[in-house]
């Protein structure tokens, strides 16, 4: 029996596509950095181990706390502008969790090599620079979370929603997988310095997935987009009650 117009199948979009192919970037992205993100703190920034876990824990747990404010905001300004913000706030974030350590290595308290030599970096006030470096970061990503797996369920239809949530899971682990699996190498080739360096390949991929959503990304299915502060506030409410 052949299906009706109505109900068959049909194949996804442009926007679709765009957006799996930003959420590999991303994920490749977060899991290359944040696998060592305390390894990071700690060899690298001179915290110990206790404020290595403290930083880390914060941000693990803004990111999943914020996508309930940054996903009803993205409802008003609609998911290619949060795209947009988003994936700039992670470039610009990763570069910076790449370029302080040379700054505090220009400012003479630490020299970064196959193991890190601090000379005043553990005592120094300028390592908690990273604080709000990191809160760029929390903050771009939270807003991911909300709005990647939205995009994907706008451009899909009931008849083809399970094969694109398969697609954009399948995006997802393929993207942890890449970026746990490229730091180890790195290490070994040059030490201590790879948790450096491994931020210059993150912030490639959040370019790589900013350009895309800038050329690439349009879509015609911009239902509940632009609703008022006072509709986001009632939404955000109901959030609270349920």
């Amino acid at each position: 029996m052949t299906q009706s117009p109505q109900t068959a199948p049909k194949g996804f979009s442009k926007a679709f596509w765009v957006s799996n192919t930003v959420e590999l970037f991303e994920r490749m992205a977060y899991y290359a950095v944040f696998i060592v993100l305390t390894i990071y703190l700690s060899s690298i920034l001179g915290f110990n181990d206790f404020e290595a876990s403290m930083i880390s824990g914060l941000v693990s747990g803004g990111l999943y706390l914020l996508p309930i404010f940054t996903g009803a905001y993205a409802d008003k300004i609609g998911f290619r502008k949060s795209m947009i913000i988003a994936f700039s706030l992670l470039s610009v974030g990763y570069l910076d969790l790449g370029i302080l350590p040379t700054l505090l290595e220009a400012a003479g308290l630490v020299e970064y090599g196959e193991v890190a030599r601090f000379s005043g970096l553990p005592d120094s006030n300028d390592r908690w620079m990273i604080v709000p470096v990191l809160f760029v970061i929390m903050v771009g990503g939270s807003f991911i979370k909300s709005i990647i797996s939205a995009s994907v369920a706008k451009e899909t239809t009931e008849a083809t929603r399970t094969r694109g949530y398969s697609i954009f899971y399948m995006m997802v682990n393929f993207g942890a997988f890449t970026g746990k699996t490229i730091i180890d190498p790195l290490r070994n080739a040059i030490g201590e310095q790879a948790y450096i360096y491994i931020n210059f390949f993150s912030a490639t991929m959040t370019i790589l997935a900013l350009l895309s959503v800038l050329l690439l990304y349009k879509s015609t299915n911009t239902a509940g987009e632009g609703k008022s502060m006072r509709e986001i506030g009632q939404g955000f409410l109901r959030i609270i009650m349920n």
